[in-house]
């Protein structure tokens, strides 16, 4: 989340649409423009955040204003509702944030209306909501499985490829297995991701992300694994077996994870509450581990 840039957009707005009516003389939005500030929805329900801006691009926090979301599934149904303001947890932005059911992935038209005093501001954009492989939804507990821990005094490198990222890699990430954690009620996030074994463009990012982040989150525990079989050959880590082709690790299976990057946050009661796969902005995973660590 925070500077738009800094994001993958999954919907943007056509274009401003112009005020049905507005009354002369008075400065005011005349125009709107809607775009969404996560990157990446999934079927299921989802908290959708809109980031809502006039014709001179200035967020539109008018407490007066009435506003209204309008979706349409991929099968033509239609749902209006009526987002709140609320501020982001690490950058303060205001957007507005309005809990939807997107049932199925696809396409869903987004139609905006902003009700001001000097008339109705209007426009339209696109929610793409992803195939999210066989990952449990927003909301499911997470699975409980044992993911590789370091041992005292043994090399990072034997268990992970974070080596490739860093001199000096976050040892804490190794430091308490998946299950543990959930059985602990303790907040995390999981990191299925490697450096080394990159089957498709975006691997790695996830963990590089992490790498950076960890510094800026220290109470709240972050958890990492590779996604494949892996073994010590040559005195370096490679896949199991050498020659592959990669086969997924146990904790991929078990979270449904087919290919990497992806990145789950789970609050202390074992709920999954966001999950990040492919290309993620820095931004929007700080303001998940802040939600819940903050939980």
């Amino acid at each position: 989340m925070g500077a738009l840039a800094a994001l993958l957009l999954t919907g943007c707005s056509a274009g401003p649409a112009v005020v049905s009516s507005a009354p002369g003389g008075i400065t005011a939005p005349t125009a709107i423009s809607a775009d969404l500030v996560n990157s990446q929805l999934w079927p299921g329900e989802d908290d959708v955040l809109l980031a809502i801006v006039d014709q001179s691009y200035a967020p539109l926090v008018e407490p007066d204003a009435v506003v209204e979301l309008t979706v349409e599934d991929p099968d033509g149904r239609r749902t209006t509702s009526r987002p709140t303001l609320v501020s982001l947890p690490v950058t303060g932005r205001q957007v507005y944030r309005a809990r939807l059911d997107l049932h199925r992935a696809g396409t869903w038209p987004l139609e905006v209306s902003v009700e001001l005093p000097g008339g109705t501001l209007r426009t339209r954009s696109e929610l793409m909501v992803q195939p999210d492989d066989a990952t449990p939804a927003i909301g499911d507990v997470a699975p409980a499985v044992d993911t590789p821990t370091l041992a005292p005094g043994s090399d990072v490198s034997a268990i992970s490829s974070i080596r490739l990222l860093t001199d000096t890699p976050p040892l804490d990430l190794y430091r308490t297995s998946e299950r543990d954690a959930l059985a602990e009620h303790r907040p995390f996030v999981f990191i299925v991701d490697s450096a080394a074994f990159t089957p498709t463009q975006s691997c790695g990012g996830g963990l590089a992300h992490i790498v950076h982040l960890v510094p800026e989150f220290p109470d709240l525990l972050m958890i990492h694994a590779e996604p494949w079989l892996t073994q010590v050959a040559d005195g370096r880590l490679a896949l199991d077996p050498a020659d592959g082709p990669p086969r997924l690790a146990p904790w991929s299976v078990a979270w449904g994870v087919t290919e990497a990057p992806w990145v789950f946050v789970v609050d202390a009661a074992g709920h999954v509450v966001a999950k990040f796969n492919g290309v993620m902005g820095t931004d929007e995973l700080r303001d998940a581990f802040a939600a819940v660590q903050a939980s």
